[in-house]
């Protein structure tokens, strides 16, 4: 007998696997999406650490002793000592916290060269420089925090 159509059992696989086939995709490109916004909120937590190791670069040598970022007060004479304390700054603002920001000026006993010679001199290099760390991290998720460290030109006054 040669008949022509398909039998039920035939219709049925092919949605069945046709179904598998969609739902294969969707999860693919829900993946996708989760991501894409975790480079965006990674990518923010980098964005913040530069713009605050950048206010800190641009501000420690000068007299100021303190700079305002997010609408909060980020004290420089703290910066201008090695502490173990981070100072935290919350981003958008300290009312709606998204992002937490910890800078800190780290100890010479961490940094890997304590002096560095040229010629016949020795120069320390905690009198010239601070070693300045930035830590930015999502408060909601799961992105690790970005931190950002830097050695920034500072020289040691009398007053100090």
């Amino acid at each position: 007998m040669n008949e022509k159509g398909l039998t039920l059992v035939e219709v049925l696989g092919s949605v069945v696997l046709l179904g598998i086939a969609v739902l294969g995709i969707t999860l693919l490109l829900q993946q996708g999406v989760s991501s894409s916004q975790s480079n965006v909120q990674s990518e923010q937590s980098v964005q913040m650490a530069r713009t605050v190791m950048e206010n800190v670069r641009s501000k420690l040598a000068s007299p100021d002793r303190e700079i305002e970022l997010y609408g909060q007060s980020l004290s420089l004479d703290s910066l201008r000592k090695p502490s173990s304390t981070a100072q935290t700054l919350y981003y958008p603002d300290a009312d709606d916290q998204q992002y937490e920001i910890s800078i800190r000026s780290l100890a010479s006993s961490e940094l890997q060269h304590e002096n560095i010679v040229v010629g016949d001199r020795i120069y320390p290099l905690q009198s010239h420089f601070r070693f300045i760390q930035v830590s930015a991290a999502r408060l909601t998720g799961t992105n690790p925090p970005f931190t950002l460290e830097a050695s920034i030109p500072y020289t040691l006054t009398d007053t100090e």
